[in-house]
C-alpha cells in the first residue's frame, strides 16, 4: 500500500565500502530524518549490509513518526551493486518491510553520476575506497 496523504516520502541511501548514509525526505525536500551506519558493500558484507540497509530503513521511519506504507520510494546507491546474491537479499529485506516494489538499486557512482549530469552528459570521478570515472555523451 503507498501513501495516500498529499505528502510524497521518499528514502536515498548511499551505501559505500567504509560508510553509508541514509535520508527520508519529503518531494518539496524538507529532510524528516538522517542515519549514517557503516559500509554496505554488497560484494565485501553480503548479509551484513543488508541488515545495516534494513537497520536505517526502520530507524528513519522510526524517527519521522510514518508508518513503510508511508514511504513511496527508495533509491539505493550501493558500491558493488552489480553483486546478484547481496541485491538479493537487500531486496528479500525490503520484501519483508513491503518496500521492494518502491525501490531501485543502482550503483552509487552511477547515482551521483544522475544527480550531478542531469542532461546524461559530463564526467565524474568519485574517489572513495576506489576510483571510478564515468563520462557520456549523448
Amino acid at each position: 500500500m503507498q501513501n495516500l496523504n498529499d505528502q510524497y516520502n521518499i528514502i536515498g541511501i548511499d551505501g559505500g565500502a567504509s560508510h553509508s548514509r541514509a535520508i527520508l525526505f519529503t518531494d518539496k525536500g524538507k529532510t524528516l530524518a538522517s542515519e549514517t551506519d557503516m559500509g554496505t558493500n554488497l560484494s565485501l558484507y553480503k548479509e551484513t549490509a543488508s541488515q545495516r540497509i534494513i537497520s536505517m530503513i526502520t530507524q528513519l521511519c522510526k524517527t519521522a513518526k510514518i508508518s513503510f506504507d508511508d514511504v513511496d520510494a527508495v533509491g539505493l546507491g550501493l558500491a558493488s551493486a552489480s553483486d546478484q546474491d547481496g541485491r538479493d537479499l537487500v531486496f528479500k529485506g525490503l520484501d519483508s518491510l513491503n518496500l521492494s516494489q518502491r525501490a531501485l538499486i543502482m550503483n552509487d557512482a552511477e547515482a551521483s553520476f544522475e544527480v550531478s549530469c542531469p542532461i546524461n552528459e559530463g564526467i565524474l570521478v568519485t574517489i572513495g575506497t576506489g576510483v571510478i570515472c564515468i563520462g557520456k555523451k549523448d
